[in-house]
């Protein structure tokens, strides 16, 4: 997965100058990905509070091979990452109940790796399933909750 991660994402913070070697940064995000993937519970479900905002419904465009995207309602574009704040967004992606991830994914990742990581952009939610499957059909309910 960390792999797939580095050689999926693109924009500035993955690489160092000398373009071999990945930030620190990126590398801090990557281990989060994996501990929350793999150790934790999804931090919705073991620290901050979380408020559900908006219950998603098809029908979710196709973006890319594992990708979807999800038109927000007017008034969602200020909770969501932009290119001034390319992490800000205290929005979450939940899929039956359960925090999907990592989120702030490039969405080149997003398309093709899948398993559950979004990005809400500019007014816009670009995610993917957990499983790969259709969100149009999976018959699995999707949420979007906001940190307190």
């Amino acid at each position: 997965m960390s792999y797939e991660m580095v050689t999926m994402s693109r924009g500035d913070g993955i690489w160092e100058d000398d373009l071999i070697h990945v930030t620190d940064r990126f590398v801090a995000r990557i281990v989060e990905t994996l501990e929350r993937t793999y150790i934790h519970a999804p931090p919705s479900e073991a620290s901050a509070p979380c408020t559900t905002l908006l219950k998603l419904s098809p029908a979710f465009e196709r973006e890319g091979r594992l990708g979807w995207l999800s038109h927000l309602p007017a008034g969602f574009g200020a909770l969501c990452d932009d290119d001034a704040g390319p992490e800000r967004s205290p929005l979450l992606l939940i899929e039956d109940g359960r925090e999907l991830g990592p989120g702030h994914e490039a969405h080149e990742t997003i398309r093709n790796l899948g398993r559950g990581c979004y990005s809400f952009w500019k007014g816009e939610l670009y995610f993917s399933s957990s499983d790969g499957s259709d969100p149009n059909r999976n018959g699995r309910v999707y949420a979007v909750r906001r940190i307190e």
